[in-house]
């Protein structure tokens, strides 16, 4: 009576419990705080599975309170604070897991936000230090005194003919190699229209079989183009490449098909395992190739984290029912002195102290003679357990890389091996050695990331168990319940998958009784004991990865590279500028007419000269030696054109926009503003000196033509170091309109990394058109 009071004291607590929870999800549903709703609704469904109403309340406060965290979360993303609107995109989710506009959504936010915190951190020095390098491996660059595209038509004239008429034009020097000055007399037929003297020599020389090679800034030599002669003359840079995440073997294997026994003289290419870097022996046309190969090929690994929630559930029903005799035999016991003792004999009989034979002849009677009876119990018995085993480990690895999870227990394995015990014997001994099987949940998977940021899993799941013990040769050894499964998933990122059916189920009935008797189906009962006994277990396991880091791919990765012919490899691609002019030689070239003196932006310059006695009064030699951004320190930007007169159809004209002795340079806006009746805008290009240390830098340009103004903006994004030096920012290609006269008037501003301003000099440049 105790315990059925009980019984429904405990029921009539927990019924209260749920009672109550329900209430207060209902007085929070109607204070329209949804997520205590939920948690409350929860709680009473757990207390009671089985009522309906519980259920669809739950259901409605879930999509209420994920209508809530939407709105939140657009709201905030509509102003800009995608790091707080993320969280509230997850909670849309936690409430509505097939909401895939905010699955997508977060999915961006969690992108953005991991290339922000990427970019927002240092660079590496060695990034500055590869940049150095590769300055110092550049050959001379050839500067002739004129730039301007040339247009010039030779028919059945010598080589010697052409190519010293170049060298007058552009004020260059042409020495011939012994074998190549043979050479120079054939005659040649060809047109060259609007080409710089760069492209003219390539063209020239190269129908020729001829190359060049830049001695100095204004001196170049022609050479016959044969492998020895390269041999000769090409020079030679060793330079080691130091890799941070490919492996030197595979990265050398590349550059060796990459540059193979076609190439003469063949580079020679080392790789150190120790250091994980390349050594290259190679001319400087090969080597820009090898840097390019190098750095495409030497990128970092993607990283991902696997959410794994594992849910392992396990039933075992037992019911016995019947009469189970204690021992199912009669066994007779002979004692003529003394009655048994208890069963302590063997098979339960039972035991007694020996007696003396002469007991015999007094004579045996049936009192001597003992008979064990097995005992009957009666069985009434039903038991039912449910066991449930949670993990939600978090794993975290590179693509490529197997990732391991092993939730159980280790059992030895006894491996046995026989060996002679001497030389040529026939004897053989024995050796065991044990290994250890892992038995439990064991998943093991390797990821791989998509360039379209979705995630291949190799994925095996392996839900063993320890089974009933083997007999072998005398020998018992365990045995191993397996059920595995294999499988390839893609998965973009967020996105979960449910893996389940991985279901074992074992029935057992054991019959005991009298024999004959428990096969009648009347008397089984009563002269029988049944034992049934079933175990079902399932592995329901929810696997969601996320991308920690991609592969970091910019669009230099995938942009072509051009190595030019195969007798002839080297860096191509659109022609550069030669060379930056010198500093002092733009006045002369009509880049700042005599009539521009006046203006602010030639005062630094005329200072020094007119009044000499005012630089130290305004800055003191001690200030302008701490002060490195002091004005006699300012960048010049300079836009030059080919001459300060242009002809009318002649175009396209190129203008580059150089800059000299600039500081760290991390922003750089310009304008151009000009006489839309007189010059034209055909394109803008974009320049190479905010490209230093390998960074990408955002160029954006807007061209408008009715009030000829350009505006130019070059960014060096997540920039520590900033550019400094001199070289350019870009080019403007112009087409005279009309003719007339114009001023190409630059202005701008430059910061910092740090935000502050780098002091600029900005001077016009005046042209005529005719």
């Amino acid at each position: 009576m105790r315990i059925v009071v009980t019984l429904v004291l405990v029921a009539s607590a927990l019924s209260g419990c749920a009672n109550r929870a329900y209430k207060r999800a209902e007085t929070a549903a109607r204070a329209d705080d949804w997520d205590a709703a939920v948690s409350y609704y929860r709680q009473a469904l757990q207390e009671h599975p089985d009522r309906p109403e519980y259920r669809i309340a739950l259901e409605r406060a879930m999509l209420e309170a994920a209508a809530v965290h939407r709105s939140k979360a657009q709201v905030l993303d509509r102003e800009g604070h995608i790091a707080a609107a993320l969280p509230e995109y997850r909670r849309v989710l936690d409430y509505d897991p097939g909401d895939r506009n905010s699955m997508m959504r977060a999915g961006e936010i969690e992108r953005t936000l991991r290339d922000q915190a990427e970019a927002a951190r240092p660079r590496p020095k060695i990034e500055a230090m590869r940049e150095e390098a590769r300055r110092k491996t550049q050959p001379p660059l050839l500067s002739p005194t004129s730039k301007t595209p040339t247009d010039m038509s030779f028919t059945d004239t010598s080589i010697r003919e052409v190519l010293s008429t170049l060298a007058s034009t552009t004020g260059i020097n042409i020495i011939y190699e012994s074998d190549a000055a043979k050479m120079l007399e054939t005659t040649m037929t060809i047109d060259l229209v609007d080409v710089t003297i760069e492209e003219a020599l390539d063209q020239v020389l190269t129908m020729n079989k001829l190359w060049y090679r830049v001695m100095s800034p204004r001196s170049i030599m022609v050479i016959q183009e044969s492998p020895q002669k390269r041999i000769l003359y090409e020079p030679q840079v060793i330079r080691t490449f130091y890799l941070s995440h490919a492996q030197a073997e595979d990265v050398a294997t590349v550059v060796k098909q990459m540059l193979g026994a076609p190439l003469q003289p063949a580079p020679q290419i080392v790789g150190n395992k120790t250091q994980n870097s390349l050594t290259i022996r190679a001319s400087e046309r090969v080597l820009g190739i090898v840097e390019q190969v190098v750095q495409r090929n030497d990128r970092a690994p993607a990283e991902i984290i696997v959410d794994v929630e594992i849910l392992e559930v396990s039933r075992v029903r037992m019911k016995e029912i019947g009469v189970n005799l204690s021992q199912y035999n009669i066994s007779t016991i002979f004692s003529p002195e003394r009655a048994p003792g208890g069963g302590d004999g063997e098979d339960g009989a039972a035991a007694d102290a020996p007696f003396n034979l002469n007991t015999i002849t007094r004579g045996v009677s049936p009192a001597d003679f003992y008979l064990s009876v097995p005992q009957a119990i009666v069985n009434f018995m039903e038991s039912d357990s449910r066991t449930r085993a949670l993990a939600k480990p978090q794993l975290r690895g590179m693509e490529g890389q197997p990732l391991i999870l092993e939730l159980g227990d280790q059992i030895p394995i006894p491996s046995t091996t026989f060996s002679g015990i001497a030389g040529g014997g026939a004897q053989f001994v024995p050796f065991t050695s044990f290994t250890y099987q892992p038995v439990g949940v064991n998943i093991n998977m390797t990821p791989r990331v998509t360039y379209e940021d979705e995630i291949i899993l190799e994925l095996v799941v392996e839900n063993s168990s320890l089974g009933a013990p083997v007999t072998v040769g005398e020998q018992s050894l365990p045995s191993i319940i397996s059920r595995r499964a294999e499988t390839f998933l893609r998965l973009r990122e967020g996105e979960a998958h449910l893996l389940a059916g991985l279901v074992q189920e074992r029935s057992e009935r054991v019959l005991t009784g009298l024999p004959g008797l428990i096969r009648i189906p009347a008397l089984q009962r009563l002269f029988g004991f049944t034992a049934d006994e079933d175990m079902e277990s399932d592995v329901i396991m929810l696997i969601t990865p996320r991308i920690v880091r991609t592969h970091e791919l910019t669009q230099e990765d995938l942009d072509p590279i051009h190595i030019g012919s195969q007798s002839s490899l080297g860096l191509t691609g659109p022609p550069p500028l030669i060379a930056p002019p010198p500093e002092g030689e733009e006045e002369p070239e009509g880049a700042v007419p005599p009539e521009a003196e006046p203006d602010a932006a030639e005062a630094p310059e005329a200072a020094p000269e007119a009044t000499p006695d005012e630089e130290p009064a305004e800055t003191p030699p001690a200030e302008a030696e701490e002060e490195q951004p002091a004005p006699p320190a300012a960048a010049r930007v300079t836009v030059t054109l080919p001459g300060a007169e242009l002809a009318t159809g002649g175009g396209p004209y190129t203008a580059p926009i150089s800059i000299v002795g600039a500081s760290r340079v991390s922003t750089m806006s310009l304008t151009l503003t000009f006489d839309p009746n007189v010059l034209s805008v055909r394109t803008v290009q974009e320049g190479t000196f905010m490209n230093q240390g390998g960074v990408k830098p955002t160029f954006t340009q807007r061209v408008d033509p009715k009030a000829g103004r350009i505006d130019i903006t070059v960014t060096r994004p997540n920039d520590n170091l900033g550019a400094s030096g001199t070289g350019l920012l870009g080019a403007v290609l112009f087409d005279p309109v009309a003719a007339g006269k114009t001023q190409i008037t630059p202005s701008g501003v430059a910061t910092a990394p740090d935000g502050s301003p780098v002091s600029l000099q900005l001077a016009p440049t005046s042209v005529t058109v005719k």
